[in-house]
């Protein structure tokens, strides 16, 4: 019985250890999750200054393009050389109309990717969150084995009062039980600690 707690204890205690290691493997994943959002937002920012400069820019191209459709009609003599003025102004207009539907382009990747990484953080929150419970619950089964190796120690001692001649191969495993559990409980007050912080 004691070598059968002994062994759930050590599997317990690796399934606590192999825990934390995925939170930590989580963590980290999501602070460079976190890092990729900012970024993207910086870059969000970025691109949004762009389009209010282009549009400001469209906006100075369409009075380009009315003052010099006035001019053509106010003067045929100057009429061909505003033409290509007008013509000119109107290619720059769609030039600016392209790039700024490259840029609304962009701007919906990255407000898709915006979300995908925030699913993506709520994902490994719920990780985190069930890895927690998890290493609680190994936690607990580690007290629980602990006290139940504690009373089978006890008993074993009480058996080796009675007969001390059959109970010393016990007596001499007590010691090396003893310093299992107690590493049992340290792993898992370890554990507590770092998902605590």
């Amino acid at each position: 019985e004691n070598r059968r707690l002994q062994q759930q204890l050590e599997e317990i205690t690796a399934a606590a250890q192999q825990a934390q290691q995925q939170l930590q493997a989580s963590s980290s994943q999501q602070q460079q999750l976190q890092q990729q959002l900012q970024q993207l937002k910086t870059e969000h920012a970025s691109r949004s200054v762009e389009v209010d400069h282009l549009v400001r820019e469209l906006e100075k191209g369409n009075a380009v393009v009315a003052k010099l459709q006035q001019s053509v009609r106010s003067s045929k003599a100057k009429a061909k050389q505003c033409a290509a003025e007008a013509a000119a102004a109107t290619a720059a207009k769609e030039e600016l109309q392209a790039k700024l539907k490259v840029l609304e382009e962009v701007q919906q990747q990255e407000e898709q990717q915006q979300h995908k990484l925030k699913q993506q953080q709520q994902q490994q929150q719920q990780q985190q969150q069930a890895l927690h419970a998890e290493c609680q619950s190994l936690a607990a089964q580690v007290q629980k084995l602990q006290a139940e190796l504690e009373a089978s120690k006890e008993s074993e001692i009480f058996a080796a009062a009675l007969r001390p001649a059959a109970a010393l191969p016990a007596a001499v495993a007590l010691p090396a039980a003893a310093f299992l559990a107690a590493a049992a409980l340290f792993a898992a007050g370890t554990l507590t600690a770092a998902l605590s912080s």
